[in-house]
């Protein structure tokens, strides 16, 4: 058998059939979580980014590279508290040092329509197209049939006989959101619910079109809120719930906001069942937010490697608009 290729399709069908791209800052990253999100900010536009390097001691680190853009549209023209908002998303994911890419580009709309006259709770719905392709590198292979046994080392010069179809498969795809939203000023909630993948494209690298993309399906929560408000101390939660192949992902945790002059300092952790706990760290002001959270790993897979771990930093900037009466606090979800 061919020993590194089974090594790169073993991890390709466990992104392909548990799941898609892996962030543990999902809550920074809210076209990839929800298209629903899109734009549901105060003030006109928001920008972010996430970089996370997964599992580097083993070599071959597993790479995940974000960026969007957000837009709200006719804020002059919808009914108060109202929100129309348009976003696109740029992806890209490699792993064993570039040999499987996955690069996306997803377009966002969404709608938010107030429930009362104040617009203290909403519930918005976001419709998102995904253009992109998964490939792998064929030519960077080694297999069984190209070890030269007087050397005892693999040969690329040596013919593999193997026939492989194109290494670029093209997808298209569309992803829907609902989410409720509760915001007072002081305090605020959300519930959401996402599903992706859903025209489940065909993906193989073979003859096999029965090999399709699963439905990937998201349920999120959380609520920010003063612990004290004369001091100004804040704590946000946050829950995700993730279904994808009968493979289930729960993430929970929370970050403790302390106020430092204009800005604030949030310290706190998560914990993925099964799988890793990670401390996080965020900085905010009024128009950007940085955080940075580490992997520890607790699953079994420990015990093969007790040093795996991995890093994630998130970037998010909104323009600020006085005009607004509220702001989330935070911005993430």
């Amino acid at each position: 058998m061919k020993f590194k290729l089974l090594f790169v399709l073993f991890f390709t069908s466990l992104f392909v059939s548990a799941q898609d791209i892996h962030l543990s800052q999902y809550f920074s990253a809210p076209l990839l979580l929800n298209p629903a999100l899109t734009a549901n900010i105060d003030g006109p536009f928001r920008v972010t980014s996430s970089y996370r390097q997964q599992w580097r001691q083993n070599g071959f680190s597993y790479n995940t590279y974000t960026a969007s853009f957000e837009n709200r549209l006719l804020s002059n023209k919808l009914q108060e508290h109202s929100r129309l908002g348009f976003g696109i998303a740029l992806l890209g994911d490699e792993s064993l040092g570039g040999v499987f890419k996955n690069n996306s580009a997803l377009v966002s709309l969404s709608y938010h329509q107030p429930l009362d006259i104040d617009g203290i709770t909403s519930i918005g719905a976001g419709l998102q197209a995904n253009l992109g392709n998964r490939s792998i590198n064929f030519n960077t292979l080694t297999y069984e049939s190209q070890f030269n046994l007087q050397n005892e080392l693999f040969d690329r010069n040596i013919s593999s006989g193997e026939i492989f179809q194109n290494g670029v498969k093209s997808i298209f795809d569309l992803n829907a959101g609902l989410v409720y939203t509760y915001n007072d000023g002081s305090s605020s909630f959300y519930l959401g619910t996402s599903v992706y993948n859903i025209r489940r494209p065909e993906f193989t690298f073979f003859s096999d079109s029965s090999s399709r993309i699963n439905l990937r399906k998201m349920l999120h929560s959380g609520a920010n809120f003063y612990i004290n408000e004369s001091v100004g101390t804040k704590m946000t939660l946050s829950f995700l719930a993730m279904e994808q192949a009968r493979s289930i992902e729960l993430n929970f945790g929370g970050a403790f906001g302390i106020p430092i002059a204009d800005y604030y300092l949030y310290l706190g952790s998560f914990y993925r069942f099964k799988d890793s706990f990670y401390p996080y760290i965020s900085f905010q002001s009024k128009s950007l937010q940085i955080g940075i959270s580490y992997d520890i790993m607790t699953s079994g897979l420990r015990k093969y490697n007790p040093k795996r771990s991995s890093i994630e930093l998130s970037f998010l900037y909104v323009l600020p608009d006085d005009s607004e009466k509220r702001r989330f606090m935070p911005w993430n979800y």
